[in-house]
């Protein structure tokens, strides 16, 4: 009996173990994963009061009221009718995040200074042409997005936000940035395109800093960037950069955009940039392409037109592209370099002086899903008709066809 009594016991506790087991597997299996400390900060705090888009046009002081009884440690006051805030919202300093977006304020009150716990101020899209000299207190800050406005400059104060990640200042009509934005510490993302630039301050102090947007302004030169050691990408497109500086300390550097500048040459240590996987350079004055371009081990991209090139590298074959653009030069002849390029998928070799379709056109580029010939002097029509060159070109577009079935993935001859 006593056996039996122990027997029936043990499989009870058998049966306590495996459904607690299974309890526990089940708790870590649909547990959320732990977020990274940045993702957690760029999230919007747990206490909310939200009044986005609304249709409100005055913030009255029953709204913060709401928010200081609850404590709220974010406000939304997103795509309302706004023109101003109250002098009251300096009251609730327990506020991490505070989005006015999408709204027509002009001014921001000098209270916001008072919010010394804020983390995230968004006030994009807005008519601001200014902001109040107090910002620079805000020393918890670590987003500021001020992009679509009409500031045409920032408070030299705004080098006090030591914690400040990313700022985003698109789209304004900033001529020039204080001194103290190239001595912010935390910094990784800096927004400045679409303004008025003309000139910048030292970026020494940005050692921190990721993406670096400088696009669609007026920059003639660019001061040193040896210090931007975690730079991942560079924009520069749209200005008048002739040339630019050294760049080989860019360890990290992937992204290289200079698209529609003044450029007469590329750096000739551009193969120090041993990370780069794509360069943008097209309407640019560039002649010649640094030979040792090749050396570049992860270089996929490479937006060459509009250019004057005549001729390309002999061992470019050595770069293991996949989109290669080389319209709008003056190539004469299809380079034989690109005979051996295995994996390429895009061509754009339009808009040149080539009068010839190499037989290997034909069976090259085992990887290739689009190409572009257009606008090239091949004899396919008319009495000077060459039928040699009409075969391959007629040989090359079935291919296209046949392999990836959509017609649009070939521009040949017209």
């Amino acid at each position: 009996s006593c056996r039996m009594h122990l027997t029936t016991a043990a499989k009870a506790i058998c049966a306590v173990a495996v459904a607690l087991a299974g309890y526990i597997a089940y708790t870590i299996a649909t547990a959320p994963r732990k977020k990274s400390a940045k993702a957690a900060a760029l999230e919007k705090p747990r206490r909310t009061c939200d009044f986005k888009g609304q249709r409100i046009d005055t913030v009255t002081d029953e709204h913060i009221e709401a928010a200081g009884n609850e404590r709220a440690e974010a406000l939304d006051l997103s795509e309302n009718e706004l023109t101003l805030l109250p002098e009251s919202l300096g009251k609730l300093d327990n506020l991490k995040f505070l989005s006015v977006g999408i709204n027509r304020i002009e001014i921001l009150p000098e209270v916001l200074g008072d919010l010394i716990n804020l983390e995230e101020l968004d006030a994009n899209d807005n008519k601001l042409t200014k902001l109040p000299a107090s910002i620079g207190k805000l020393v918890s800050l670590k987003r500021l997005l001020l992009y679509k406005n009409s500031l045409a400059s920032l408070p030299d104060g705004i080098g006090n936000l030591t914690s400040l990640e990313e700022l985003n200042i698109f789209d304004n009509k900033l001529i020039s940035l204080p001194p103290s934005v190239g001595t912010l510490p935390s910094l990784e993302v800096l927004n400045a395109g679409d303004n008025k630039l003309e000139t910048l301050p030292s970026l020494d102090g940005l050692t921190a800093l990721t993406r670096l947007g400088l696009f669609r302004n007026t920059l003639i030169r660019l001061p040193a960037m040896a210090s931007l050691v975690a730079l991942e990408k560079l924009e520069l497109n749209h200005n008048q950069l002739g040339a630019l500086p050294d760049l080989s300390a860019l360890h990290c550097i992937q992204e290289l955009m200079v698209t529609k500048n003044k450029l007469g040459a590329l750096p000739p240590n551009i193969h120090h940039l041993l990370t780069l996987q794509s360069l943008e350079a097209s309407r640019n004055l560039l002649t010649s392409i640094p030979e040792k371009l090749v050396e570049l081990p992860h270089l996929r991209k490479l937006m060459l037109a509009d250019n004057q090139l005549t001729t390309l590298p002999a061992n470019l074959y050595k770069l293991h592209l996949t989109i290669l653009d080389v319209s709008s030069n003056r190539l004469q002849e299809f380079p034989d370099a690109l005979a051996k390029c295995k994996d390429l998928k895009t061509l754009v070799i339009s808009h040149n002086k080539i009068e010839t379709l190499p037989a290997w056109l034909v069976t090259a580029f085992p990887s290739l899903q689009r190409v572009e010939l257009n606008d090239n002097p091949v004899r396919l029509k008319g009495p000077d008709a060459d039928p040699v060159q009409q075969e391959r070109h007629q040989k090359l577009k079935e291919r296209c066809h046949k392999q990836f079935k959509l017609a649009r993935n070939f521009i040949g001859i017209v």
